[in-house]
């Protein structure tokens, strides 16, 4: 099983004592760290691959699915994986044919349905490859974040971890997060 064995997001929240849990939409079951399972897809959950929790029987019973977020908001960090009927990949009705338009849709109706005050980001872009992956949308909804703001920076994903870990307080930062730019200005 491909893992990644450094620091990691579960380091830095263990470390300050925060919880966390991973929701993925269609997990065949609770601690599932196999491969794919159509509708799952597992690269979309990183923390799958994160070496502390596939070798601890703790952190990996915080790998669960979608269906458990409802009744389990304790946590200080949610990560929400949907499944690909509503990530963008995939058609709503579950074929690879049919107008962008359709598949932002799904992902708009499930987002408004079951989320909110969030950072909703992408892992990929459809035809920019600059910057090591291109550009990518990022958007931040939540009580306290600027509404209709738009950042004029580019920001990459340790500004993202550095924003997160701030957002709950935690101040140790780990890897690149470090000595990445601030996303402040988001925050009203």
């Amino acid at each position: 099983m491909a893992s990644f064995s450094g620091d990691t997001i579960t380091t830095a929240l263990r470390n300050a004592s925060k919880s966390w849990k991973v929701y993925a939409e269609s997990l065949p079951q609770s601690g599932y760290l196999g491969g794919d399972q159509y509708l799952y897809i597992r690269h979309h959950s990183p923390f799958s691959y994160f070496k502390d929790v596939q070798t601890d029987s703790r952190r990996v019973d915080e790998v669960v699915p979608f269906s458990q977020l409802a009744s389990d908001v304790a946590n200080d960090y949610f990560f929400v994986i949907p499944n690909n009927l509503h990530n963008g990949h995939d058609c709503p009705s579950g074929g690879s044919a049919c107008p962008l338009a359709d598949r932002v849709g799904a992902m708009d109706n499930w987002m408004q349905a079951n989320l909110n005050g969030l950072i909703i980001t992408f892992d990929e872009s459809a035809d920019d490859n600059s910057l090591g992956g291109g550009r990518i949308a990022t958007v931040v909804v939540g009580e306290r974040v600027k509404k209709g703001f738009q950042s004029g920076v580019t920001y990459q994903f340790p500004s993202l971890l550095r924003f997160c870990l701030h957002s709950l307080g935690v101040s140790s930062f780990l890897g690149a997060a470090a000595n990445a730019p601030d996303m402040g200005e988001f925050v009203q």
